[in-house]
């Protein structure tokens, strides 16, 4: 499976500059009476739907470029891919940490503990955004969806 770039062939790791994390719903359906009163039915244990948006500020050419071939090879929003350790640097959240692991544990491994519970795989949600900035730089802004895999 195909995985978002981490690293560019002239060896820099790629890092987003912001992230934002929105934990995705589980799998409802609410019904309504016609006296007024709601039941809810679960139809899951797993959470879908997860989105992250990245962004990546006063980036060179090469990024921009790596990003824009990515978002290529994947067909748009078509195929699903994997993501970097490195997209989730220094994120040391507890909502990634495992109910087994202590509290204090660093995050190690996030993008395998985001992906193995619920099995899930990343898709562009929508194509990258790029704004120049100054010449030769520009800030690149990604939105992404997890979806489970099958």
């Amino acid at each position: 499976m195909a995985r978002f770039p981490g690293r560019l062939s002239t060896g820099e790791f790629l890092k987003p500059s912001r992230r934002q994390f929105t934990i995705g719903e589980f799998p409802t359906k609410t019904y309504r009476s016609m006296a007024g009163t709601v039941s809810r039915r679960s139809f899951g244990n797993k959470a879908y739907g997860h989105t992250l948006e990245l962004e990546f500020q006063n980036v060179n050419q090469r990024v921009v470029a790596a990003i824009f071939d990515h978002y290529q090879e994947q067909r748009g929003t078509t195929i699903g891919f994997l993501l970097p350790e490195t997209i989730f640097a220094g994120y040391e959240n507890p909502i990634f940490v495992s109910k087994s692991d202590s509290k204090t544990a660093p995050v190690t491994d996030v993008t395998d503990r985001m992906r193995k519970p619920d099995r899930c795989e990343w898709f562009y949600l929508e194509s990258p955004q790029i704004e120049s900035t100054t010449l030769g730089l520009s800030t690149i802004s990604v939105r992404l969806i997890a979806e489970l895999e099958f």
